[in-house]
């Protein structure tokens, strides 16, 4: 019988093994300082602010949809080092917005390789994925040459 008990620990032991590394995990984890940077918070006065006009519905589709294939083609490096990814995201749904209803009415058909794209860059920019907004962007630049092939 002792020759079975040997080199084992009983159940209360290790009981007090994994509560002393908590104990200690948890005391080490509160041993920091927070500090509040609040200089850091506010502007500084050589900020500019750049107004982007709103979209016009009324614009050519054709200017939209190429306003959009050049906002989509830097879309993947706005999500990985740009400043603000979801603004540019913003600027496309609003062409997007403007310009559906028109493709639509036109080519119903190529809608949903439109739709496609817009959701894969949705993707990219919620998930911070650049290869969706890339795979988006060249989705989008085929689907829109097709269109405006057959939509002069």
């Amino acid at each position: 019988m002792i020759n079975v008990l040997v080199g084992r620990r009983a159940p209360a032991g290790r009981f007090a093994d994994v509560f002393v590394v908590a104990v200690a995990c948890a005391t080490l984890a509160a041993c920091g300082e927070t500090y509040i940077e609040t200089s850091v918070t506010t502007a500084p006065a050589s900020v500019v602010v750049t107004t982007i006009a709103p979209v016009d519905p009324n614009a050519p589709v054709a200017d939209l949809l190429d306003e959009m294939t050049d906002l989509m083609l830097g879309l993947d490096f706005e999500i990985s080092d740009g400043p603000d990814p979801r603004a540019v995201m913003a600027r496309i749904e609003a062409l997007w917005d403007a310009a559906e209803p028109t493709v639509r009415a036109t080519a119903l058909d190529s809608t949903p390789d439109f739709d496609q794209a817009m959701d894969l860059a949705r993707t990219g920019v919620d998930r911070n994925r650049p290869a969706d907004a890339s795979k988006a962007y060249k989705i989008l630049a085929a689907v829109s040459a097709a269109y405006l092939a057959d939509n002069p």
